[in-house]
C-alpha cells in the first residue's frame, strides 16, 4: 500500500465502528493477535507507547488470552500523536459496563463487548477497501498491515493526519 493509499484509505475507515483498530493496524505494525488483545492498561499515555504483552484468538468456541508467543515479541511501540488522540477519544466513549467478561478491558470490542474476530476485521478491511475506491486488479491483503511489514507500515501511515 503506497502512502497515498494509506491516507485514503484511513479517511475512510475512521468513521466506521472499527476505524480506530484500523488506524492501529496500518500505523503500528502490529499482528491483529497483538492489536485486538490489546487492553487499556497496556497503554502508557505519557511515552505515548502501547505495550504488547498477550494476544487473543478464538479456540473451540471460546476467546483465549495468551502471552506472546517469544519473549522478544513482548515490546513497547511508539504510537503518533494523532493515534493517541484516537485511542483517548475511543476510552472515553467506551462503556466501562461490559456484558461479556472476556472483553471488558479491550480497547477494541465488538458493539455488545466481545472481542472482535479477526476474520470479520478482514471482511471490514476489505469493504473499506471498496468505499475508497482501492479495490484494483492487484490483491491487496489484511495481513501486510499486521507484523509483516512493521517498519513500511509506520512510515506509510505517518502523515495520514
Amino acid at each position: 500500500m503506497s502512502v497515498e493509499q494509506a491516507q485514503t484509505f484511513i479517511k475512510a475507515a475512521l468513521p466506521t465502528p472499527n476505524g480506530p483498530v484500523l488506524a492501529v493496524a496500518l500505523t503500528t505494525g502490529m499482528r491483529p493477535s497483538e492489536y485486538l488483545g490489546l487492553k487499556w492498561q497496556d497503554i502508557d499515555w505519557t511515552r505515548q507507547t502501547v505495550s504488547v504483552v498477550r494476544s487473543v484468538r478464538r479456540l473451540d468456541g471460546r476467546w483465549c488470552f495468551c502471552d506472546t508467543k517469544r519473549s522478544r515479541s513482548r515490546r513497547p511501540i511508539k504510537l503518533q500523536r494523532w493515534i493517541v488522540a484516537l485511542l483517548r477519544d475511543l476510552q472515553t466513549k467506551a462503556s466501562a459496563h461490559s456484558l461479556c467478561l472476556e472483553g471488558r478491558d479491550l480497547v477494541f470490542k465488538t458493539a455488545s463487548g466481545h472481542p472482535i474476530h479477526a476474520d470479520y476485521l478482514a471482511k471490514h478491511f476489505k469493504m473499506i477497501l471498496e468505499l475508497a475506491g482501492l479495490q484494483t486488479n492487484q490483491t491487496v491483503r489484511f495481513a501486510p498491515l499486521g507484523g509483516h511489514n512493521r517498519a513500511g507500515s509506520r512510515s506509510v501511515a505517518k502523515s495520514c493526519l
